[in-house]
């Protein structure tokens, strides 16, 4: 999730982590751009109070009922990539249940593990297309062949 005020640029982040007293935080800000709006959960980047550093936070964006964790839909993005996978614009108005992930204040260098786990996945998914086709082509071949 990326806002307004920075895009990729993390330190302008506005985005809020409020401790509720329950060892985990609400969360309060604006995404201008979130992926996967649909997902059951989200990872985002928010400051703590009196933080100048982003953390990391897994968070419930529905409930088990559907409603949504104190997210409101701006709007959806009208993009050319994958529209399978959504993308909006989010008010975070009170996200409850945010669990913070690694080190207060490290959530930067949390997320780039994150990011190259993706990576990886993403890779592997491609190289076994590749693998998955030219099994197809050789097969084929073969057959034409004959």
């Amino acid at each position: 999730m990326t806002e307004r005020t920075g895009g990729s640029d993390i330190s302008q982040t506005e985005t809020r982590a409020y401790p509720d007293g329950k060892g985990t935080y609400t969360i309060k800000g604006f995404k201008w751009f979130s992926s996967a709006t649909d997902s059951d959960i989200t990872l985002l980047l928010a400051k703590t109070p009196g933080a100048t550093k982003v953390s990391l936070f897994w968070a419930r964006t529905k409930w088990d009922d559907g409603r949504l964790n104190g997210v409101r839909i701006i709007r959806l993005k009208d993009k050319f990539g994958t529209k399978q996978v959504p993308t909006a614009e989010l008010e975070l108005t009170g996200m409850q249940g945010a669990v913070l992930i690694g080190r207060e204040g490290e959530g930067v260098k949390a997320i780039s593990e994150v990011l190259n786990i993706t990576r990886v996945h993403c890779a592997i998914g491609v190289v076994s297309s590749c693998k998955t086709a030219f099994a197809i082509v050789t097969v084929q071949l073969s057959l034409a062949g004959s």
